[in-house]
């Protein structure tokens, strides 16, 4: 008499409950872009170019397409081909598209359309990122480490420095962009992710308070009061 085992059928389909509030809780990374995309960037640039505001079909909003492009490029993702499959089975894809198809020619002809504004948008974006996450501007897109490096407890923003170094980072941004396709780098986030999580909640006024006195500072180059490079 043989032995008896439960049957299995590794053909059926499932259903999966994907809830976003939880996903952001424990991805600190997809928790802080979506932080920023959704109070701080915005998105004035993209609504100028757009041609559809009287007739054509509604569009993917921006906000959507920032998050997933880049979500991606931090962790080495760069072939809209690629983000477009995986927006079918990666939670945290299908969390940050709302559970929207959005096709690879959707992607690219976002990128070529609001090309400068996505530039402009990555920039303040990609130096927050580089600042509470301790990363390497040149590491970016290249592969993220494992856990990040001193955490998040401790970080600085100043619109003084961002000015100082917006060029070399709107510089990296734009070879992104140029990028076609790479093989997708796996990342692990940090057992800590929950504590980590808690004392960046703690400090998002640091991020309000940047972006506030960066808008204070463009305002002021407008009409002549500060003298940029």
């Amino acid at each position: 008499m043989s032995a008896r085992y439960y049957a299995y059928n590794l053909e059926q389909s499932y259903f999966a409950v994907i809830a976003p509030k939880l996903l952001r809780e424990k991805n600190l990374l997809l928790f802080l872009i979506d932080y920023l995309i959704e109070r701080q960037i915005s998105m004035v640039p993209f609504e100028q170019i757009a041609k559809n505001k009287i007739a054509g079909a509604p569009g993917i909003h921006p906000k959507i397409l920032l998050k997933i492009l880049s979500y991606s490029f931090i962790n080495g993702i760069y072939s809209c081909r690629e983000i477009e499959r995986r927006l079918t089975w990666d939670q945290n894809y299908i969390a940050m598209s709302g559970n929207r198809k959005i096709s690879h020619t959707t992607l690219s002809k976002f990128i070529t359309t609001y090309k400068e504004a996505i530039e402009e948008a990555f920039t303040k974006l990609f130096y927050v990122l580089i600042k509470i996450f301790h990363l390497d501007l040149m590491l970016i897109a290249e592969k993220t480490p494992k856990q990040f490096p001193g955490g998040v407890s401790n970080f600085s923003l100043d619109a003084m420095e961002f000015n100082e170094e917006k060029d070399k980072i709107k510089q990296h941004i734009e070879q992104i962009l140029k990028k076609t396709t790479i093989k997708p780098f796996k990342t692990k986030r940090s057992a800590r992710t929950k504590t980590e999580l808690m004392h960046l909640r703690k400090q998002l006024n640091k991020i309000d308070a940047f972006f506030k006195e960066l808008e204070e500072y463009e305002a002021g180059k407008e009409i002549g009061l500060f003298s940029y490079k």
